[in-house]
């Protein structure tokens, strides 16, 4: 298949997706890894702001390293993101100034390039950021992929708003552990 019968595969099966799972975790790992291979990237990541301390915490697909890994709101590309709502598109993470290279030296991982998003909810709040790593063919993330990954979090956003049972008022963040449809 190509990539973008992958990515629209991706698409259609996303409310499949929802529907079928009831634990988070689970749910964000199979999204994480379609993602990856939709997107012809090494990786992908679901990054979620914890409600509970504000910090961005990796749900990954493919991380054998780590089981999680924990970044502050506004460190490292993903934080910028969290912290800006914009997304960033880096073809040389080495020269990137935000990059945050304590993530690789704690996996023995090597980012080359890489495209990260905000995952906002229906008023605008950053819940999150979804973040791909690696383009498999060697070059950089294209505008393409970017408004791909933009549309992706869009859905993921709206699954957690769907899904995610939680008062008007609650605080920044979702919770990222356990089933969600108590």
């Amino acid at each position: 298949m190509s990539e973008g019968e992958l990515k629209l595969e991706l698409l259609l099966d996303l409310g499949t997706m929802i529907a079928r799972e009831v634990e988070l975790d689970e749910l964000l790992t199979n999204v994480g890894r379609r993602v990856a291979v939709a997107m012809n990237a090494d990786r992908a990541t679901v990054w979620l702001v914890d409600a509970a301390t504000g910090e961005l915490r990796s749900r990954v697909a493919v991380l054998p390293e780590l089981s999680e890994l924990v970044m502050p709101v506004g460190s490292g590309v993903v934080g910028h993101v969290a912290a800006t709502g914009t997304p960033v598109n880096v073809a040389d993470a080495s020269t990137d100034t935000r990059w945050a290279p304590q993530i690789d030296q704690k996996t023995g991982y090597q980012t080359k390039t890489l495209l990260c998003v905000p995952i906002r909810d229906a008023a605008g709040r950053i819940r999150g950021a979804l973040q791909v790593l690696n383009k498999n063919d060697g070059g950089a993330f294209t505008d393409a992929d970017q408004g791909f990954l933009v549309m992706l979090s869009e859905h993921i956003a709206r699954a957690f708003e769907y899904t995610t049972l939680r008062a008007a008022d609650t605080p920044r963040g979702i919770p990222i552990r356990g089933p969600f449809n108590h």
